[in-house]
């Protein structure tokens, strides 16, 4: 194409002669639209394979759960629909967690097709259960994998957060003997290994924490930071105040009851959805960021109290 350009350039700038027109003659191009569709299936089958060799990984959109809130309860699945307003239970993965959810509130993840939880599994029928435990459900695949969180210190009441490329972050937590924690790990999704990655000012646990790309920093809030917002910078590896309430006050609200001491339940949708608490049967709401108002939704929840239950949202 670009040697046609050039061509085309020179004729305008060098024209023909009388005898050299005369010796142009007119072509025509044939295009064989059937060969030429053949090729075009060829390379998208090329690009089928190249897909299914990436099995581990896909977007939300590849699934029937894009758009959905999913929500733990016990060893399954609840799965929750604003725009019905429906929850359903999905027990149909193969394999087994083989272990309870418990103190996993704020350590579930969705990243790239599969859903996420860290640390917090207890086996009811063991006296001395390990919990320092991950696991990955594949969506597409409908298979459940664990491991053991190799050279990480919290095991429970830990966070996490993914920052939408390669890695998820592991934010304070607790020890196996309760104690709080100040490490940041992240864990790479694609070798699934765990990295210490450097600390927090303080002791945290079970917080809520999200990142922000424009500022390439963990925001945490809730957990043992009561009264501010703090940040954790994933270059510098700094930890800094965002905000104090003490300085800005907090609106108490009689539209949501339970909010004040559960900040972690929050699933943020878009600015058309809102903010979602999930409390449970009678315990859900929804905040609407134009008109700053909580509203209870009218849902079929059976589950009583997901106050502690992890929940994410499937959406890339």
């Amino acid at each position: 194409m670009s040697m046609i350009v050039r061509h085309n350039q020179h004729a305008q700038q060098v024209p023909y002669d009388d005898a050299s027109l005369r010796r142009l003659k007119d072509h025509v191009v044939e295009i064989n639209v059937n060969k030429l569709k053949d090729t075009k299936r060829q390379i998208e089958s090329c690009f089928n394979i190249i897909k299914s060799i990436k099995s581990k990984f896909s977007t939300a959109a590849d699934t029937e759960f894009d758009g959905l809130i999913l929500s733990l309860n016990a060893d399954r699945f609840s799965l929750f629909e604003l725009e019905t307003r429906i929850w359903t239970s999905d027990d149909n993965f193969k394999g087994s967690f083989n272990r309870l959810f418990r103190f996993v509130t704020c350590s579930v993840v969705y990243a790239l097709g599969n859903i996420y939880v860290f640390g917090g599994g207890r086996n009811e029928n063991n006296a001395n259960p390990q919990v320092n435990t991950w696991s990955r459900c594949s969506l597409t695949e409908r298979r459940i994998f664990s491991a053991p969180m190799k050279d990480v210190d919290c095991v429970q009441h830990l966070s996490a957060c993914y920052d939408g490329k390669k890695y998820i972050y592991i934010v304070g937590g607790q020890n196996i003997k309760e104690k709080d924690l100040k490490g940041v790990y992240r864990f790479d999704v694609e070798t699934e290994q765990f990295e210490r990655y450097g600390e927090l000012s303080s002791r945290l646990s079970n917080a809520s924490t999200h990142i922000d790309s424009y500022s390439n920093s963990i925001i945490i809030v809730g957990g043992d930071y009561k009264h501010c917002v703090k940040t954790f910078n994933v270059l510098t590896r700094i930890t800094d105040v965002l905000l104090m309430f003490d300085n800005i006050g907090l609106d108490s609200t009689t539209d949501c009851p339970y909010l004040t001491d559960e900040l972690h339940n929050l699933i943020y949708f878009d600015n058309s959805f809102g903010i979602m608490f999930i409390g449970g049967q009678g315990r859900n709401y929804l905040y609407s960021i134009q008109h700053d108002q909580w509203t209870l939704i009218q849902d079929n929840d059976q589950v009583r109290d997901r106050a502690d239950l992890g929940a994410c949202l499937i959406r890339d």
